[in-house]
């Protein structure tokens, strides 16, 4: 038997890493959200399932697969894919990842890899606005429990096709966005299921744990 002679040392903490997991005791024990894991890349055979188009941004080389080759540039769509794969599991539940995403490319010509957590929410028993400020409370008791400071949501246009044309908003600290919360845009939401309504967020967590905290 052949054993390593070099040490084995713990991986060492970050403050990215330290915060994902306080969000996800939250997510799990406070709100029974269900934690998945996807692959950075966009499917395209999904996203068309909910009419959602791929969109333009940093692509794979030499992938086997031209539907996987274009890195997604939000986490929603890729769980919305998921709830649609599983949307008779439950007439009510919600999942969450915190993943990858690449937003465009650095002055270097490299992918803009960032971190970010996408939650989805999937209701068939209440409405669309209890969904919605179901989600912000969730929102709410993410920033209040790790960074001691509530956030505001300032309405905006949509930047994707899938979201709400009306319910989208951004979310925002001390003037600065860290995310975005919406519900889905109607056409979207009837490819998905027609008795349900789902709302998403995101939030940039390189940009959350750059965030100083209020003391208690």
């Amino acid at each position: 038997i052949i054993t390593t002679k070099s040490p084995l040392k713990p991986v060492k903490s970050s403050p990215v890493r330290a915060q994902s997991n306080e969000i996800k005791d939250i997510l799990v024990k406070h709100y029974n959200l269900h934690e998945v894991h996807s692959y950075i890349w966009c499917d395209v055979r999904k996203y068309k399932k909910l009419g959602i188009e791929v969109e333009e941004n940093v692509k794979v080389l030499n992938i086997e697969s031209s539907d996987n080759g274009t890195l997604r540039n939000s986490m929603i769509p890729t769980l919305l894919s998921a709830v649609s794969d599983n949307k008779d599991y439950s007439d009510s539940y919600g999942i969450f990842e915190i993943g990858r995403v690449a937003a465009g490319v650095k002055e270097d010509g490299t992918a803009n890899e960032r971190r970010r957590l996408g939650i989805v929410l999937f209701d068939k028993t209440i409405s669309e606005k209890d969904l919605f400020f179901k989600a912000i409370s969730m929102v709410n008791e993410i920033f209040l429990q790790i960074k001691h400071k509530a956030p505001a949501l300032a309405k905006v246009a949509p930047s994707h096709t899938w979201q709400h044309p009306k319910n989208t908003a951004e979310i925002l600290i001390d003037g600065k966005k860290v995310g975005v919360l919406c519900a889905m845009h109607p056409a979207n939401r009837a490819k998905l299921d027609k008795t349900a309504c789902a709302v998403c967020f995101e939030i940039d967590m390189n940009d959350f744990s750059s965030l100083d905290a209020n003391a208690i």
